[in-house]
C-alpha cells in the first residue's frame, strides 16, 4: 500500500481490516496506518475512526511500528494515532525485525515511547493468541 491511494482504496482497506478483526484470527493490527492516503482529511477521519472503534470494541491492539520510526517512514502516523488516542485504543510495539539487530535498537524504543506518550496511549504487552480450530 505504498503508492498513493484514493477514497475507494481507503474504504476497501478499512473494510478489509474490519473483516480481519471480526474473523477472530488476528491478535493485533500491524502498522494500521501504513496506507498512503493523503486526500480528503474528513474521509480519512471517518474511515480510520471506524477501524479504531472496531479494534477497541474487540480489544485488539494497534501496532506502533519500529521500522517506520527507525527509517523515518510515513508511519507511525500522528494523524492516525491521534484518532486512536481519542477512541482509547491500546497499542503494542512491533519491531518488524528485518535484521536481528532490530531487537537491540534502544534508540528506536525511546522514540516509540516518546511517540506513544505524546498521545497518552496505553501500551499493552499482552497479545491474545488465536487458537485455530
Amino acid at each position: 500500500v505504498g503508492r498513493k491511494c484514493n477514497d475507494e482504496m481507503l474504504v476497501n482497506y478499512v473494510e478489509s481490516a474490519l473483516c480481519a478483526m471480526e474473523s477472530g484470527y488476528y491478535s493485533y493490527i500491524a502498522h494500521p496506518d501504513v496506507i498512503n492516503y493523503t486526500e480528503n482529511n474528513e474521509t480519512y477521519q471517518k474511515q480510520m475512526t471506524r477501524l479504531c472503534r472496531k479494534a477497541k470494541e474487540l480489544n485488539i491492539p494497534l501496532e506502533i511500528n519500529f521500522l517506520g520510526l527507525c527509517e523515518g517512514r510515513r508511519y507511525p502516523s500522528q494523524r492516525f494515532f491521534s484518532i486512536a488516542a481519542e477512541i482509547g485504543n491500546k497499542v503494542i510495539y512491533g519491531v518488524d525485525a528485518h535484521t536481528p539487530e532490530a531487537f537491540r535498537d534502544t534508540e528506536t524504543y525511546k522514540k516509540a515511547e516518546e511517540f506513544r506518550k505524546s498521545f497518552g496511549l496505553e501500551l499493552t504487552d499482552e497479545i491474545k493468541l488465536i487458537k485455530r480450530g
